[in-house]
């Protein structure tokens, strides 16, 4: 081969470089884009199984205290307003994990004793935040279900007493 002919395929080896160099150089972002879009649909499809998980195990574990709807039966409310903007998801873990001592709430984690893993807990916190939109207004979130107190049993019924109690005396009106 002679100069000339070796100086052209120098040339056209250079170009076609460039050229694969500027097609990679614009793939690149154009695959994060791509890649980006991806991550994000599989992290909403993972915090929808997450939240899927949650409610099977809200409904088998804790819907009987807190109700279906998370209305509050015999403890307090989680679908208020008032819960929901007042705890974190992290917060909802932690209590559920550890439980409240001193209260009927137990722990739920294996690590406390209890029957769920830190995955059902995580899930069942991501259920419990999907309440906060749109939750009822109750104020005494974390009393609201305790109602009125039962009533007083007959006095007959204690020993040394008998009969009922007397109700208290209704105020008389005020002279004026």
């Amino acid at each position: 081969m002679d100069d000339a002919a070796l100086d052209g395929s120098l040339r056209r080896w250079k170009v076609a470089g460039v050229v694969v160099f500027l097609l990679l150089a614009l793939a690149l972002p154009l695959s994060q884009a791509v890649e980006a879009a991806n991550r994000s649909a599989r992290a909403s499809s993972q915090r929808a199984d997450l939240i899927a998980l949650g409610k099977e195990v809200y409904s088998a574990n804790c819907a009987k205290c807190h109700g279906d709807q998370g209305q509050g039966v015999d403890s307090p409310a989680l679908n208020s307003r008032q819960f929901q903007e007042a705890a974190t998801e992290d917060q909802i873990y932690h209590l559920a994990a550890v439980g409240i001592p001193g209260a009927v709430m137990p722990g739920w984690s294996n690590a406390f004793g209890g029957p769920l893993t830190d995955e059902q807990i995580r899930a069942t916190a991501a259920f419990i935040m999907t309440w906060g939109v749109g939750a009822p207004d109750v104020p005494d979130w974390r009393t609201h279900f305790l109602g009125t107190p039962p009533p007083m049993p007959p006095m007959s019924n204690m020993p040394g007493m008998s009969g009922s109690p007397s109700p208290s005396p209704s105020p008389s009106p005020s002279p004026t």
